[in-house]
Parts: structure tokens; C-alpha cells; sequence
């Protein structure tokens, strides 16, 4: 870390906390505007290394702001500060060009390391340093998909948990395939934000205890093609776009939006597919209560070579054998009550 040049554009400088006492605190050399106008002019005056921008100002949309920025300096670096409701709009920012975001309330940690991250390129740096940086760029990629898998669950209140577990199954799996760390990651993240279209699909449908109407359903069925719209564009989730499109395919052709059948559907799209069923039955739903582990299991190797892969089936039923000495942290995070012989037996036969 050096003495860069860090302009920040938000409304409120001031208090104790601020982006500006945080950054002032490393060692930054750090200006203000409170506009684009100020900062257009900051910028026609002197070079800044990095800018950190409130996606919520007041007077100009702070989207603007980086198009704005952009069509002058384009390759200044720029962080965009958002708060939960804004994080459709922080994802476009990824699309125009923003290096990142951080969450707000963040703390000083954490909008250290988006911009430590962010000022990467722009730094001459040891091969030390530069290691370091990149673990900070995967931490800063990691609470981006951490703040979008968090938006899903918050859309739909069924579904708390749902991304975390869904990611925990994802690692463990990835074991039984022999892939790469790439393809680890790209599963993960796909696991975690596959239901992200779920954010554009009314509530009164995510809610519904009843069955869906026709036209409801239709609704429902485009939120794969919904959520790779949102990641599409976004560099570091490009792989897990295709993944997310088509996890709602089945095996056996019948499912959707292509109806692709058997190895035509991406690998990572059948897995995810066995994963969120089983964790879609075993935990509380608008319509019905959570099945027994037993019973879900039995669900999936009744619907191998259907609706599901049956080396997927087979790959994570060997997971949950080998997670079964931890039955009881399982049991947990499942919501279940089933005991640990009858879900051995249930693994086992």
C-alpha cells in the first residue's frame, strides 16, 4: 500500500465511520465531492488513483455518476458503494465497468480490502503483495455473491439458509467428479445464486401457499433465464450463467427452458438440480412442511433417470453417507428430526 490518491463522491463525509475517516486511517491521500460536478472537476485538476462512489446520491444516480466518469477517464478505477436494496443496480455497475462494490453498513475491513482490490492494477507490487491481493480480490468476489445470495433469501423468507446449504452440498460434491478449482468455484457459485431470478418474480407467486394458477406458473418458470440475465456481463460470474439458465432441465428431456436431455444439460446444472431438490424437501415451504431426510431420499432415487442424473444421484447419496457421523450438525441445519440410524438406513438402501 502506498500513498494513492482516492477520491470519494457521497453525500455525508463527516461522521466518525466514514469512508473518509477509514481510508484517511490506511494512509490514503483522500479528497471529497459531494456531486459529479465537483468531482469532474477534482479530476480535470489532479490524478486519483481510485474512486469511491455512493450509489445513492442524492442529486445524481451514482450509475450516472460512472458513466459520467467513464466517458472522460476511462480507465479510472472505481467502487461503488450500495446499500441492500440497490443490489440489482451495484450488479449493473459490475457491467458498466465498476471494479466493485461493498456493502452498506460496511466495515473498515471490508472497504479496505474493495479497495485494495481494486487499486491492484494500477500498482507496481512484489509477487508477495501481489498473492495477497488476489486472496483479497476472492474475498471482495465472495461477499458479492454472498450479498446476492442474501437478496434472494430476503425476496423469498422460505428459503433462509437455502444458498448457504446449497453451497456447503456444492463443495462436497465437486469432490466426486474430479473437478477442477475453477469448475469448484463456478459449482459453488452457481449452487449459491441459482434461484437469483427469484428477485424480478412477484412475491404474491414466491408466497403462495396454494398451488400456482397456469399463468402463475408460467411466471415461475422464467426465473433461470431471469437470473442468468442479472449475472450475464459481470466478469467474474460469467461462467456460472449458463449453469443458473439451465438448472430447472430434467434428465429426461422434460424439462426447462430448452428441454435438453441426459449430458446436453451442463454438468454443474444437473448437480445443482439433485442438490436444490433435496434441500427444497427437506425444509419448510409455503405449501407444506419439511419432508423426512428418509423420504427425500427416497423421492430422489425414485426420480433417477427422470428427472435427475443418476450419477449426480448416486455422487451425493455417497456424500450424505460420508456426512452421516455428523448427523446431528446435519439434522440442524436441515431442520429435521430424523434420527441418525434411520437416515443411515435410508443412505444405504
Amino acid at each position: 500500500m502506498g500513498r494513492e490518491r482516492i477520491l470519494i463522491i457521497e453525500n455525508e463525509i463527516c461522521s466518525q465511520n466514514s469512508s473518509f475517516a477509514i481510508l484517511s486511517a490506511h494512509q490514503y491521500q483522500v479528497e471529497t465531492a459531494r456531486n459529479v460536478y465537483q468531482a469532474l472537476e477534482r479530476l480535470s485538476q489532479q490524478p486519483f488513483d481510485l474512486i469511491l462512489v455512493d450509489l445513492s446520491l442524492s442529486e445524481t444516480d451514482g450509475l450516472q455518476v460512472l458513466h459520467r466518469i467513464h466517458e472522460v477517464h476511462r480507465d479510472m478505477p472505481i467502487v461503488l458503494m450500495t446499500g441492500p436494496g440497490s443490489l440489482q443496480r451495484a450488479v449493473l455497475s459490475l457491467k458498466l465497468g465498476a471494479q466493485g462494490f461493498v456493502m452498506k453498513p460496511f466495515t473498515a475491513s471490508e472497504l479496505f480490502i474493495a479497495v485494495e482490490a481494486a487499486l491492484q492494477k494500477n500498482r507496481h507490487i512484489s509477487e508477495r503483495e501481489s498473492m495477497r491481493l488476489i486472496e483479497a480480490m476472492e474475498v471482495v468476489h465472495r461477499d458479492a455473491v454472498k450479498a446476492l445470495a442474501q437478496a434472494i433469501e430476503a425476496k423469498d423468507h422460505y428459503t433462509g439458509g437455502h444458498c448457504d446449504r446449497m453451497e456447503e452440498y456444492a463443495v462436497a460434491i465437486a469432490g466426486k467428479f474430479n473437478l477442477s478449482f475453477l469448475e469448484k468455484k463456478v459449482l459453488a457459485y452457481a449452487a449459491a445464486l441459482h434461484d437469483i431470478g427469484k428477485i424480478g418474480i412477484p412475491e404474491r407467486i414466491l408466497s403462495k401457499s396454494g398451488k400456482l394458477t397456469p399463468e402463475e406458473y408460467t411466471i415461475m418458470k422464467t426465473h433461470p433465464e431471469r437470473g442468468a440475465a442479472i449475472i450475464h456481463g459481470v466478469g467474474f460470474l460469467a461462467p456460472v450463467a449458463p449453469l443458473i439458465y439451465h438448472h430447472q432441465e430434467r434428465y429426461d428431456g422434460q424439462g426447462y427452458p430448452d428441454s435438453l436431455a441426459g449430458e446436453e444439460i451442463p454438468l454443474g446444472s444437473r448437480i445443482v438440480a439433485v442438490l436444490d431438490t433435496f434441500d427444497a424437501m427437506t425444509s419448510d415451504r409455503p405449501y407444506r412442511k419439511a419432508l423426512p431426510i428418509e423420504m427425500a431420499i427416497a423421492e430422489l432415487k425414485r426420480y433417477s433417470k427422470q428427472q435427475f442424473d443418476p450419477l449426480v444421484v448416486d455422487a451425493f447419496l455417497e456424500v450424505l453417507k460420508e456426512q452421516s457421523l455428523q448427523i446431528e450438525q446435519i439434522n440442524q441445519g436441515l431442520h429435521s428430526d430424523v434420527p441418525f440410524h434411520s437416515f443411515y438406513r435410508s443412505v444405504q438402501s
